[in-house]
């Protein structure tokens, strides 16, 4: 063999032709919405749908639990309409034939109509071959294999004694779960026929198989489909890959490998990716000989030239990636292309996600690209797995068109979920960027665009394929790249009532494709020089067209202008077109990086003109800084905006992107009458006049830029001024300023330019006389003659160019006049235009004065629009920019509107280019085929209706109710009547005999078969469900309509042999407002059976079996086996049932008289358990408050808590929705309840609430930092009264001394104490302490001494809190900030003093809690004097002092950075860790084995574990193993045996996880030591250290918990939890050799830094351990020192009860897999920072506030007392509707808005409830904003309380920051919530008075001053002295008001809101002393959603006088309805207000 010649293999690969697509993808139903999704970065990962599988059957976050994935997200595919019959397939074959041959066959049959080869064309079909890429199991296959476990269930039922009968209705039943096995089966499970059944119905003749390389199944069936072609086999074939199995099946595959993301996202090439995501996917392609293509005329996406494969042969496991493997395929495929690497702009990775994977295959893509030579970095990469998800057999699939679709439409797509690269992908690292932003792609030098994409699967299968775009000579004529996403609808007509038969039509679409269609026919209708114009811009997913064509309608009736316009896109014209159209081309400044991106990405013409920029400079293309490589920082997009800003880019991008908009608008017969610009503007409108061609243009761009870059800066400065020319030209003549106005942009607003010191004194000078002006940053004084030999250049430029005369006028800078004719003349004019002032004013006014009155800005950003709105303020005229929303929104939608309007103002305009390419689904080619459809997707789908198993009947095996009734005799309501259409009921659970023991494998199989039917009762479960709402879904004719099909049907059933049954009548119309069923949430198992569900249509009523009543709330449904209860109930008795079942203790030992803890052992912990078992069991029980905890001694005081009467044992029933009443308390910052139960409530409450995402999120991570607190405004608090008892401890006599003179001499009697003088508690009314520390250094005795002095205050303290005025201080003296510094500390156990005080202040809220740090050097005269003053201050609880003044602590919150470096530790290296190998030390200690199998020395308390004797070993739980120990004798008592359980179970954690560490390689001891006692720890690490070395990494986690309050702590208590964290690390480090140490980790906690109710010793070790790792990172500056103050994790002390304690308080767990790596991760950081707080992952929606002022135990915002809920950052730009409501000059936030963020925050804590309103709301201080300034927003909530009439109420604060970061109470408000909202019903009455005539527009013209979007008045009915009445429009969706907003909907509606307090304004200007601006409202109600087409306004005047105006407001809907009322609204009248009215618009920024 070795001796034989092989042949001669090609050297080139056959190019091939791509000329047919379809796929099927993740929320993509064709191969558009695919690319779509693909080009927009839509993300179509979500939860697994119910038609899968159910994660609470199948999820655990543990990736080891058995059987169990720990992944519930995934890509599925959306449901498509299959027709079986037009692929010969009978309709009951469905369910027996897998949806991979379904969707593989429709995809088929797409893919040949795509490519011009449908059934309607004819061609040799025997040449055409199908090769599919399909792996393994298809899953139909799981469901028919899982069908024959028959046998081993009913084995099970016989071992458990379940009656032959019973066992044979459960086995029919299980059986129904799966699908049946029929003929059909066979062929149905099998991959092969997914190629076959193509073939087979397509009538193919070539070859069908198909392939399976795993996940390069695709790519592998591509290369089989090439060599077909290339050996002449065939002449087309069909190719890709299919894969639709996503059930628990394959998850358990991927979580098993493991290769799934815990976090739910797959992020591929980001740094923290963590694995990937599973996918569905469909794929197909046609392909051709490029050849034979490019012959038969067919249309080519893309060209195959090349495909590389390999395997990785002998190296790692099968399963694992290999670089060198694929870096074979890769070298191979650019081989076989005849091309290399560096000519590939796109690589379409693999890129799953997967650390190791993504690793390798950016390591074989470097290797080999850089190989060519090439340097830098040129090539995009991505993977759309970050989209999709990984589709498996389909993802070579999804990646070949994803690159075939950005080579033909010539973008880069990006790729989702990166937010930092690989390191080896960093920016400038390698020849690859990941592109995570859309770019357009544009024309390489010297060869085609080019891409690649790889593929790999398991088993060493690599594939590699590289495509090239087609070049034909029809690509000039390239089609726009349309989605349908946004449509024109545009009406024109003769009269307005054919425009409303126009509405009327659009009032039928009911889906988006007949919206779609409409929108074509309308735009193909069009004409502008109809009398009658209507253009409406609507979008996908955002327009309700039905309601949209409502109220157009009505608004053509209210509107009685010429022109009118809606803020959501509505635009109307009449008559002719009121005058001519320019074109606005922009200067410089605005410009921004991206500008008009979607544009280039889709409009040929617009990528054309910036190809033509770059033609100019093939070194540096000036597309690459427009539009450059995505950047991953602040100071990286920093340095990306400011390349752009430099003059020599900014100007030749500018003109390049707005001749490309110029471009674009022409497409659409869009031509301008004249044109202009503004500064470098001017020469984009020349070349759009066609004064200068493209290219000399683009020549004179860059010159022009160079020019004036080049000027040194030493020219000049430029000041632009907020005022008009006449002031400022006084300030130049009274200053004798040598400046020149260079720019005269409008009224009050011009550009001065001059010597820079000329410059600076005008500034001064402005400044002096309050006239706002700023510096702009140009490099030069343009525009004036200090760059006058800017003009040489430019003149010798224009030399050699043509400037011919144009058709087009253009309008001059210089002279406000149009260009003269003559070239020279116009040369001239243009060559000095640079230093000529601009006369931009007298420009506009002299076009408008010419007869122009639509002005277009085209162009980036909007400047010029709002200068021209300015100059002809009062004048006819439109100006709008194509840029309008500058990128922040769709520039589609820009475009359309800006189309729109020029459409509607009657100027020419051809619509027909819109969406051109869109071809509306045809309708179905026979009546009536719509009945055989079925929806298809992922999952394999169900045909057929099973009946009902019958019922069994033996009466014995039926338990009895109370009554003697057997269940199945009564319906579900109670009646003994036959069951109506009802919920479907849990299957009987089987009874044995009494006489039948189950024990051993027969309670085993019982068990088994308990769970099968528990999985079948939940698949009911789910069937009803589905069925409900399809049942609600439907109304009369609908039905009719079904009836007919159901009969059509039925005839083709008849024809096919199917025996049918008789056809039903038509059923009565059911009403759509009531619930046809029923749907409680699972009760216990009953024995009735569930009802038929056979039809979809309900049966008649004359048949009671299928009847359909309307659904009243069910009863509960009690289980079966309990009796009802008794009047007398026997509560002792179910209290001590629930005791035995959560301890395990036999009921018959226990009684009332036992001590919970010494005769019983339950803890506070179980406690919290039992009671809330007793609350479940007990709902009239009163809940009981942590507070309580301790006061309850016995099983009698838990007993008499339980009134005697009315005490009900509660049932089954459907949970109601609402929040839990008590008050709870939030323990850290930024940390939010998170109500799960309550959530899931509100869902099936509102199928519209929104509902917080639950998955694996980052832990918060906060770092402890000071910050400057001088200046802060200061606060005097209620002072004790004169003569007041005050203590001060006696620690440091000198400073106590000072302080003791300062308080004499403010009256008060204040003395030294100590704890030993106290003796204990005293009856002194003290109302003050001072804690001191002692001068010389504090000791645990000092600690201990400070809290008994704190006790026997405590109740003087709490009495003297409750008059006002106590306060409570301490004083640590660390550094004067906390240790913050970096300084040395002087005192770290002083620092012990602020855990005190934080506890304190947790549970003595009624004291002011004060702790203070003295900096060392502060004299004590100034220390004293400090202290006192902090006594009598409000303001944050943790304040320093030093020379320096005062400082306050801050938590600075982020990600944690990535690892710089690695971990301190080598393999082998001694790594020390205390607190056992147990719960969290022990998740520790395993992390760190399996990081790099370092020695651990784990010390614990517990012995180590022995072998357990044989009969301990068979028990598990809890109580079996005490019952076990009382029966032997073992344990004499319940607590004893309490003792023991506790012991075997912490011996059985430790033997495991000692296990689970040594399985990692690493060397672990375990070893029985207490830290506190130093001579053991000592002899302990000195063994270590002689066998192992010295220790290089210390971690102290030991701890323990006594939970009391302070005034129960006993010096006992307090030691036995301060030790273990203080003496035991004293201990440790004294046992190590410090110098030797590399890390040092001290487990702290958040008790510490925020204090925590009953924890004050807690608090105050964890404080002590913090400030000693201060002081330790000074002493040791080459070992990571960390102290993490840790939330509580989900192991150690917390188990289930105590979890359930601190979700009711908000407190998120820390997981312990996600804690250990954490801790990992900030040991191989390098940041400096000692002190962290690490709390659990906060809700999906948290905004984690940066930085967190710490002021209280709870830690919220600085300036408030309630929990911050939310924060976002405002600005003009984020939030357009600001530029609407400006007030002289600055925008300000409407009060309308306020309502609306409060009340998201109110709700944000409260899920499930509904915003009903608020009381009090006070405007405090205006939100104001400058043009170019921010808002810090910050919503503030309390705690919900109920209140006499059911409402919850929130008390919220708004407060913000801007600028200098000071934080000021903008609004304060109650808010109301509710469980539902109530009825309300109109009270007031229409105010009368004659008919207002004044239009909408009139009205705001003279007397309001909102802007476009909040112009909501449609008309005014009528204004008298008693009111206002009116109609309102509907504010738009947020996101078109806001970027970011809080909500995808309103909660109100903030512009109905504003339109009611408009009318105030609008009435106190008409009826009273003048106009008036709102700064109140007494209450507000909402009583249900307000409608989407606007609401009736009625306003009536309460009070009124020359300051203010009182009124109340009602808002109705359409039928009278009461939407919401407003009481007590206040409006302030000022007279003054209105000039402020008229400066009504923002200072625009302008520059040359």
């Amino acid at each position: 063999m070795n001796n034989r010649q092989s042949p001669e293999p090609r050297e080139r690969d056959v190019p091939l032709a791509i000329i047919g697509i379809s796929c099927i993808f993740p929320e993509a139903d064709g191969l558009e919405a695919y690319w779509h999704n693909i080009r927009n970065g839509v993300d179509a990962i979500t939860d697994v749908p119910d038609t899968h599988w159910s994660p609470d059957d199948y999820f655990s976050a543990d990736p080891k639990a058995p059987d169990m994935t720990y992944a519930a997200r995934g890509g599925f595919l959306p449901p498509v309409d299959f027709n079986p019959l037009d692929f010969g397939i009978a309709p009951n074959a469905l369910e027996a034939t897998d949806t991979a041959q379904l969707l593989a066959l429709y995809t088929a049959s797409k893919a040949l109509i795509d490519a011009g080869y449908g059934p309607d064309r004819d061609f040799d079909r025997d040449r055409v071959s199908v090769l599919m890429g399909v792996t393994g199991t298809l899953e139909l296959t799981i469901s028919l294999g899982a069908r024959l476990g028959h046998p081993f269930w009913r084995r099970a039922l016989a071992e458990s004694g379940v009656d032959g009968e019973v066992a044979e209705d459960v086995v029919r039943r299980i059986s129904d779960s799966y699908v049946e096995w029929q003929e059909a089966s066979f062929p149905g499970l099998l991959g092969n026929v997914v190629a076959g059944r193509i073939a087979n119905r397509l009538d193919l003749g070539g070859t069908n198989c198909v392939v399976d390389a795993a996940c390069a199944s695709s790519l592998s069936a591509l290369h089989l489909a090439a060599m077909e072609l290339a050996d002449g086999r065939c002449d087309m074939a069909i190719t890709g890959g299919v894969d639709t199995l996503n059930d628990i099946f394959m998850y358990m595959c991927f979580s098993k490998t493991p290769a799934l993301s815990a976090t739910g996202n797959a992020r591929p090439f980001d740094h923290e990716g963590d694995g990937t995501i599973l996918g569905e996917g469909v794929g197909i392609l046609v392909l051709k000989r490029l050849d034979d293509a490019v012959h038969d005329g067919d249309r080519i996406y893309a060209e195959i030239r090349g495909l590389g494969t390999s395997s990785d042969g002998k190296g790692n496991a099968i399963y694992a990636p290999s670089s060198l493997g694929q870096a074979k395929a890769l070298r191979r495929a650019y081989q076989r292309a005849g091309t290399t690497p560096d000519t590939v702009q796109l690589v379409e990775a693999h890129g799953t996600g997967t650390v190791v994977g993504d690793a390798a295959e950016s390591e074989a893509l470097t290797a080999v690209y850089r190989e060519s030579g090439a340097e830098g970095t040129w090539c995009a990469l991505g993977s759309v797995k970050s989209q999709i998800g990984h589709t498996k057999a389909a993802a070579g699939a999804a990646s070949l068109i994803k690159a075939a679709m950005a080579l033909h439409h010539k973008v880069l797509p990006p790729t989702l979920k990166v937010e930092k690269p690989l390191a080896q992908l960093a920016p400038g690292a390698s020849p690859f960027y990941v592109n995570t932003d859309k770019r357009p792609w544009l024309a390489p030098d010297g060869h085609p665009r080019r891409a690649a994409v790889s593929s790999f699967g398991f088993g060493g299968s690599n594939f590699h394929c590289v495509l090239q775009e087609h070049i034909s000579e029809g690509s000039a004529n390239e089609e726009t790249d349309w989605d349908g996403d946004v449509q024109i609808v545009a009406f024109s007509a003769p009269t307005q009532h054919n425009l409303k038969e126009w509405l009327t039509r659009l009032g039928e679409a009911s889906h988006w494709d007949a919206v779609r269609e409409l929108g074509q026919i309308s735009r193909k209708a069009f004409r502008a020089d109809d009398a009658e114009r209507l253009l409406l811009v609507v979008e996908k997913g955002h327009t309700d067209a039905p309601a949209l064509a409502t109220r157009v309608t009505s608004l053509l009736d209210a509107h009685k202008e010429t022109t009118w316009s809606t803020p959501d896109g509505v635009y109307y014209g009449r008559g002719p077109a009121a005058g001519d159209l320019a074109f606005l081309f922009p200067g410089q400044g605005s410009q921004y990086v991206g500008m008009l991106r979607d544009l280039a990405c889709q409009f040929p013409s617009m990528r054309a003109s910036l190809e033509l920029a770059d033609a100019g400079d093939s070194e540096n293309r000036l597309s690459d800084v427009v539009y450059p490589h995505p950047a991953f920082d602040h100071d990286a997009r920093q340095l990306q905006e400011d390349a752009l800003r430099d003059t020599s880019n900014a100007q030749p991008g500018i003109g390049a992107v707005s001749l490309g908009a110029d471009a674009v608008l022409r497409l659409f017969g869009v031509t301008p009458v004249a044109t202009a610009g503004h500064s470098f503007g001017e020469l984009s409108a020349l070349c759009a006049a066609g004064r200068l061609t493209r290219q000399d243009f683009h020549a004179l761009a860059r010159l022009r830029g160079r020019v004036m870059g080049e000027l040194d800066g030493g020219r000049g400065a430029m000041l632009a001024v907020r005022a008009g020319l006449a002031e400022v030209e006084k300030v130049i003549a009274a200053e004798s300023l040598d400046l020149v106005v260079a720019n005269r942009n409008a009224p009050a607003q011009v550009v001065l330019s001059g010597a820079t010191d000329e410059i600076e004194r005008a500034s001064g000078a402005l400044r002096v006389r309050q006239i706002d002006a700023r510096r702009l940053p140009v490099s030069a004084a343009f525009h004036s003659p200090l760059v006058s030999e800017a003009e040489a250049p430019l003149a010798s430029a224009l030399e050699g160019i043509e400037l011919a005369e144009g058709p087009v006028p253009v309008y001059a800078n210089s002279t406000g006049k149009s260009y003269p004719a003559d070239a020279e003349e116009a040369k001239a004019l243009l060559a000095g235009q640079l230093a000529r002032p601009v006369l931009f004013d007298e420009l506009v006014s002299r076009m408008h004065k010419d007869g122009v009155r639509t002005f277009v800005e085209t162009g980036p950003h909007g400047h010029l629009s709002g200068l021209v709105d300015s100059v002809l303020d009062g004048e006819p005229h439109h100006a709008f920019a194509l840029d309008a929303s500058h990128g922040s929104r769709s520039g589609i939608r820009d475009l359309a509107r800006v189309l729109a309007q020029i459409g509607s103002l009657g100027h020419t305009i051809d619509l027909q280019p819109w969406d051109a390419s869109f071809d509306p689904p045809a309708a179905p080619a026979i009546a009536g085929r719509a009945a055989l459809t079925y929806q298809v997707g992922g999952a394999n789908i169900r045909t057929r209706k099973r009946e009902p198993m019958p019922r069994n009947n033996d009466k014995a095996a039926q338990p009895a109710r109370a009554d003697g009734a057997r269940t199945e005799d009564r319906a579900p309501n109670g009646e003994d009547t036959p069951a109506l259409l009802s919920t479907p009921a849990p299957l009987p659970v089987p009874v044995a005999p009494v006489a039948a023991p189950v024990a051993g494998s027969v309670a085993e199989a019982l068990r088994i078969t308990q769970e099968n039917m528990a999985v079948l009762q939940h698949l009911q479960q789910q069937t009803a469900q589905l069925h409900q709402q399809f049942l609600e879904g439907q109304n009369a004719s609908q039905q009719h309509y079904h009836t007919l099909l159901q009969q059509q049907q039925r005839f083709l059933d008849m024809s096919m042999g199917v025996p049918v049954a008789p056809a039903p009548p038509v059923a009565p119309a059911v009403s759509s407002a009531q619930p046809l069923m029923s749907l409680p949430a699972p009760a216990a198992p009953s024995v009735y059976a569930a009802p038929s569900l056979e039809r979809m249509v309900p049966a008649p009523a004359e048949s009671p079996a299928a009847a359909v009543v309307p659904a009243e709330a069910p009863e509960p449904v009690t289980a079966a086996v309990a009796p009802a209860a008794a009047p007398d109930l026997d509560v002792a008795k179910i209290l001590l049932d629930i005791v035995s079942d959560k301890t395990g203790y036999p009921a018959e030992v226990l009684e009332l008289k036992m001590e919970l803890d010494s005769d019983l052992g339950i803890d506070s912990i179980k406690r919290v358990e039992i009671l809330s078992a007793l609350q479940d069991e007990l709902p009239n029980a009163p809940k009981v408050g942590p507070d309580q905890l301790g006061t309850l001694r016995t099983l009698q005081s838990l007993l008499d808590l339980i009134p005697g009467e009315g005490a009900t044992p509660v049932t089954s029933s459907e949970p109601t929705p609402g929040v839990v009443e008590a008050q709870v308390t939030v323990s850290s910052p930024a940390v939010k309840t998170v109500a799960l139960a309550a959530e899931t409530q509100a869902v099936a409450a509102d199928p519209e609430a929104e509902v917080e995402e639950v998955a694996l999120r980052p832990l918060q991570r906060y770092v402890l930092r000071s910050r400057d607190f001088n200046g802060a405004p200061e606060e005097e608090v209620t002072r004790p009264a004169a003569g007041a008892a005050i203590w001060i401890t006696d620690g440091d006599a000198e400073l106590a001394s000072e302080i003791l003179k300062l308080l004499e001499g403010e009256g008060y009697q204040p003395r030294a104490v100590s704890a030993k003088s106290l003796n204990g508690s005293s009856n002194e009314a003290v109302v003050g302490v001072v804690i001191l520390p002692p001068r010389d250094g504090a000791s645990d005795e000092d600690l201990l001494g400070a809290l008994q002095v704190v006790q026997a205050a405590g109740h003087g303290l709490r009495t003297a809190g409750l008059k006002g005025g106590a306060f409570l201080v301490s004083v640590s003296r660390l550094d004067g900030a906390f240790g913050t510094t970096g300084n040395e500390i002087a005192d770290p156990l002083s620092g012990g003093f602020a855990g005190l005080t934080k506890s304190a202040a947790g549970e003595w809220p009624e004291v002011r809690c004060r702790a203070l740090d003295l900096a060392p050097d502060l004299q004590n005269s100034d220390a004293a004097r400090a202290i006192v003053a902090e006594l009598f201050r409000a303001g944050p609880v943790e304040v320093g002092l030093s020379a320096a003044g005062r400082s306050v602590l801050e938590l600075v919150g982020g990600s944690l950075p990535s690892a710089k470096g690695s971990l301190p530790l080598d393999k082998g290296d001694v790594v020390v860790l205390s607190g056992g190998a147990r719960g969290v030390t022990a998740e520790v200690a395993l992390a760190l084995a399996k990081s790099c199998q370092p020695t651990l020395a784990l010390l614990g308390r517990s012995p180590e574990p022995e072998a357990e004797p044989e009969w301990l070993a068979k028990l598990g739980t809890e109580a079996e193993i005490k019952q076990a120990m009382l029966a032997r004798g073992d344990a004499p008592s319940p607590r004893e045996a309490g003792d023991m359980y506790k012991r075997i179970r912490a011996e059985r954690e430790i033997r495991t996880n000692l296990e689970r560490m040594n399985d990692t390689g690493a060397t672990v001891r375990y070893m029985q030591v207490d830290v506190t006692d130093a001579s053991a720890v000592s002899d302990a690490l000195s063994s270590i250290r002689e066998l192992h070395g010295p220790v290089r990494v210390l971690v102290h986690g030991a701890g323990v918990l006594a939970d009391q309050h302070i005034l129960d702590k006993t010096a006992e208590s307090f030691q036995k939890v301060y030790e273990p964290k203080v003496t035991g690390l004293r201990n440790l480090l004294e046992a190590v050799d410090r110098d030797a140490l590399r890390a040092l980790v001290l487990f702290s906690s958040s008790t510490a830094r925020y204090g925590r109710v009953g924890q004050v010793d807690y608090a105050i070790a964890n404080e002590v351990l913090n400030k000693v790792a201060q002081q330790e990172a000074r002493r040791l500056p080459d070992c990571r020192v960390l102290s993490l103050n840790w939330g509580p994790w989900e192991g150690g002390m917390v188990d289930e009860s105590l979890r359930a304690a601190f979700a009711s308080e908000g407190v998120p767990l820390i997981p312990l897999a996600q804690g250990a790596d954490h801790l990992l991760r900030e040991l191989a950081t390098d940041e400096s920072d000692v002190e962290r707080v690490v709390l659990g992952p906060a809700p999906a929606d948290a905004v984690s506030p940066e930085p967190i002022a710490q002021t209280g135990p709870m830690g919220p915002d600085a300036s408030s007392s309630l929990p911050l809920v939310a924060e976002e950052d405002i600005d003009v730009a984020s939030c357009s509707f600001l530029r609407s409501h400006v007030l002289d000059g600055k925008a300000v936030v409407p009060m309308a808005m306020l309502p609306e963020w409060l009340a998201h925050g109110a709700l944000h804590g409260n899920p499930g409830l509904k915003f009903h309103g608020f009381d009090n709301l006070k405007l405090l201080k205006g939100l104001v904003l400058d043009a170019d300034a921010s808002l810090g927003l910050k919503i503030h909530a309390g705690s919900a309380r109920k209140d006499e009439e059911g409402y919850y109420r929130v008390e919220m604060e708004l407060r913000a920051t801007q600028g200098d970061d000071r934080e000021f109470l903008h609004a304060r408000a109650e808010i109301l919530l509710a469980e539902a909202l109530p009825e309300g019903e109109p009270q007031l009455s229409a105010p009368q008075g004659p008919a207002y005539e004044k239009t909408a527009a009139e009205t705001y013209r003279d007397h309001l001053f909102h802007g476009p979007a909040l112009q909501g008045i449609e008309r005014v009915q009528t204004c008298s002295p008693e009111g206002v009445v009116a109609d309102a429009s509907a504010a738009p969706p947020p996101s078109e008001w806001m970027e970011r907003p809080f909500r995808r909907r309103w909660l109100t509606d903030p512009l109905v809101l504003d339109v009611g307090i408009q009318l105030l304004t609008f009435w106190s200007g008409v009826h009273s002393a003048g106009p008036s601006l709102p700064c109140a409202a007494a209450s507000y109600r909402q009583y249900r959603a307000f409608p989407k087409d606007g609401a009736h306004v009625v306003a009536r005047i309460t009070k009124s006088d020359e300051t203010r105006v009182l009124a109340d407001l009602e808002f109705l809907d359409g039928d009278g309805r009461l939407v919401a009322r407003f009481e007590g609204c206040e409006n302030t009248i000022d007279e003054g207000l209105t000039s402020t009215f008229r400066s009504n618009r923002l200072p625009l920024e302008v520059s040359s």
